[in-house]
Protein backbone atom coordinates (compact mmCIF):
# COMPACT_ATOMS: atom_id res chain seq x y z
CA UNK A 1 0.00 0.00 0.00
CA UNK A 2 1.31 3.44 -0.94
CA UNK A 3 1.09 6.34 1.48
CA UNK A 4 -0.04 9.64 0.06
CA UNK A 5 1.92 12.76 0.96
CA UNK A 6 0.05 16.03 1.06
CA UNK A 7 1.24 19.54 1.72
CA UNK A 8 -2.13 20.84 2.88
CA UNK A 9 -2.59 21.60 6.58
CA UNK A 10 -4.52 19.03 8.61
CA UNK A 11 -7.52 21.35 9.02
CA UNK A 12 -7.84 22.15 5.29
CA UNK A 13 -11.21 21.19 3.78
CA UNK A 14 -11.79 18.97 0.77
CA UNK A 15 -14.09 20.60 -1.79
CA UNK A 16 -15.94 18.86 -4.65
CA UNK A 17 -19.11 19.06 -6.71
CA UNK A 18 -21.60 16.56 -8.07
CA UNK A 19 -22.85 18.94 -10.76
CA UNK A 20 -25.73 20.28 -8.63
CA UNK A 21 -24.12 21.08 -5.28
CA UNK A 22 -20.74 22.12 -3.88
CA UNK A 23 -19.57 20.08 -0.88
CA UNK A 24 -16.91 21.01 1.68
CA UNK A 25 -15.63 18.35 4.07
CA UNK A 26 -13.62 19.40 7.09
CA UNK A 27 -11.43 16.63 8.52
CA UNK A 28 -12.05 15.04 11.89
CA UNK A 29 -10.43 16.77 14.85
CA UNK A 30 -9.69 14.71 17.94
CA UNK A 31 -12.62 12.35 18.58
CA UNK A 32 -15.14 14.15 16.36
CA UNK A 33 -16.37 12.99 12.96
CA UNK A 34 -15.61 14.95 9.83
CA UNK A 35 -18.06 17.75 9.04
CA UNK A 36 -19.60 18.09 5.56
CA UNK A 37 -21.54 21.11 4.32
CA UNK A 38 -23.55 21.38 1.07
CA UNK A 39 -24.28 24.49 -1.00
CA UNK A 40 -26.03 25.23 -4.28
CA UNK A 41 -23.73 25.24 -7.32
CA UNK A 42 -24.05 28.98 -7.91
CA UNK A 43 -21.79 32.00 -7.47
CA UNK A 44 -23.34 32.59 -4.05
CA UNK A 45 -22.79 28.97 -3.04
CA UNK A 46 -19.17 29.10 -4.14
CA UNK A 47 -18.68 32.34 -2.23
CA UNK A 48 -20.03 30.70 0.93
CA UNK A 49 -17.69 27.73 0.52
CA UNK A 50 -14.70 30.00 -0.05
CA UNK A 51 -15.41 31.89 3.18
CA UNK A 52 -15.10 28.62 5.07
CA UNK A 53 -11.53 28.01 3.92
CA UNK A 54 -9.19 28.84 6.79
CA UNK A 55 -7.42 32.16 6.36
CA UNK A 56 -5.83 32.46 9.79
CA UNK A 57 -3.43 29.53 9.56
CA UNK A 58 -0.64 31.66 11.03
CA UNK A 59 -2.75 32.27 14.12
CA UNK A 60 -4.57 29.01 14.80
CA UNK A 61 -7.34 29.23 17.34
CA UNK A 62 -7.92 32.97 16.93
CA UNK A 63 -11.19 34.34 15.62
CA UNK A 64 -10.77 37.48 13.57
CA UNK A 65 -12.86 39.40 11.07
CA UNK A 66 -12.01 36.61 8.62
CA UNK A 67 -13.23 33.96 11.04
CA UNK A 68 -13.10 30.31 10.17
CA UNK A 69 -16.52 29.05 11.22
CA UNK A 70 -15.32 25.44 11.09
CA UNK A 71 -12.95 26.11 14.00
CA UNK A 72 -15.94 27.20 16.09
CA UNK A 73 -17.95 24.13 15.10
CA UNK A 74 -15.32 21.41 15.14
CA UNK A 75 -13.19 22.18 18.19
CA UNK A 76 -14.15 22.20 21.82
CA UNK A 77 -11.37 24.61 22.82
CA UNK A 78 -12.59 28.07 23.84
CA UNK A 79 -12.12 30.67 21.14
CA UNK A 80 -9.62 33.47 21.69
CA UNK A 81 -10.19 36.99 20.40
CA UNK A 82 -7.27 38.89 18.89
CA UNK A 83 -6.31 42.18 20.51
CA UNK A 84 -7.11 44.01 17.25
CA UNK A 85 -10.71 42.74 17.29
CA UNK A 86 -11.00 43.44 21.00
CA UNK A 87 -10.17 47.12 20.31
CA UNK A 88 -12.74 47.24 17.48
CA UNK A 89 -15.40 45.81 19.78
CA UNK A 90 -14.56 48.41 22.44
CA UNK A 91 -14.90 51.23 19.88
CA UNK A 92 -18.42 50.03 19.04
CA UNK A 93 -19.49 50.67 22.65
CA UNK A 94 -18.47 54.36 22.54
CA UNK A 95 -21.56 56.59 22.20
CA UNK A 96 -22.07 58.36 18.87
CA UNK A 97 -22.05 61.78 20.53
CA UNK A 98 -18.52 61.18 21.85
CA UNK A 99 -17.34 60.02 18.41
CA UNK A 100 -18.85 63.13 16.77
CA UNK A 101 -17.22 65.43 19.33
CA UNK A 102 -13.84 63.78 18.70
CA UNK A 103 -14.32 64.15 14.92
CA UNK A 104 -15.10 67.89 15.33
CA UNK A 105 -12.01 68.34 17.50
CA UNK A 106 -9.75 66.59 14.97
CA UNK A 107 -11.29 68.59 12.12
CA UNK A 108 -10.60 71.82 14.05
CA UNK A 109 -6.96 70.83 14.56
CA UNK A 110 -6.51 70.09 10.83
CA UNK A 111 -7.88 73.54 9.86
CA UNK A 112 -5.31 75.36 12.02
Amino acid sequence: MTTRTTFSPPFAPRIWTDGRYIFAEFPAIKDKDSFITKYELTAEGLQKVLTLIPTVAGRPGYITGNANIADKILTSAPAKVSSHDERKRHLKTIPTSVKEAAARLVKGLKED
